[in-house]
């Protein structure tokens, strides 16, 4: 069996088992320095990619909280809906309204129309339906989605036009069965 060279160089009288051991033992110690040095460079590479990771993880979590806020919010508008939602009574009278920069038109019965020309009533869009709902209602629904809710009336519409326009105005009635 073939020797090792340190086994071979003390045969040979060329060194010691002193200075073997020695240098063992120097070798030893410089393996596990650098193995130490090694580990930590590792170390902190791996908290590097964890801290990134948890980074990655926290969107993640803020993107699904909102995907579950919305479709809660979206199982709130649909029962608030279908709870308080008039029938569909299909009668003789339009109700016209704008979405979206188009005019849209329902059929309503006269007693809803006056109700929705009041603002007793407000139109909801609805999973590209139109439904009438109750005033306090559709003020519960504008909370949630502002966007849903179509007023047929202004509000403080007084308060909004100027004093001038009310004067302009005020010799002209508007006919009640007038409709746009």
């Amino acid at each position: 069996m073939a020797k090792s060279i340190r086994d071979q160089l003390m045969n040979a009288g060329l060194t010691t088992k002193h200075k073997a051991l020695k240098a063992n033992k120097a070798k030893n110690k410089q393996a596990k320095k650098d193995k130490k040095q090694g580990l930590s460079k590792t170390s902190q590479q791996n908290n590097e990619i964890i801290q990134q990771q948890a980074e990655k993880d926290k969107q993640l979590n803020i993107i699904i909280e909102k995907k579950r806020e919305q479709k809660a919010q979206a199982a709130q508008i649909k029962q608030l809906i279908d709870k308080n939602k008039l029938p569909r009574i299909h009668g003789n009278d339009y109700i016209r309204f704008v979405d979206n920069n188009k005019v849209k038109k329902i059929l309503v019965v006269k007693d809803m129309l006056k109700q929705l020309q009041n603002g007793l009533l407000s139109i909801i869009k609805h999973q590209d339906n139109y439904e009438v709902v109750p005033k306090d209602i559709a003020e519960k629904i504008k909370k949630i989605s502002p966007d849903i809710v179509f007023t047929l009336i202004a509000e403080n519409h007084d308060q909004d036009s100027s004093t001038e326009e009310q004067d302009w105005y005020k010799d002209h009635q508007i006919p009640d069965d007038l409709m746009w």
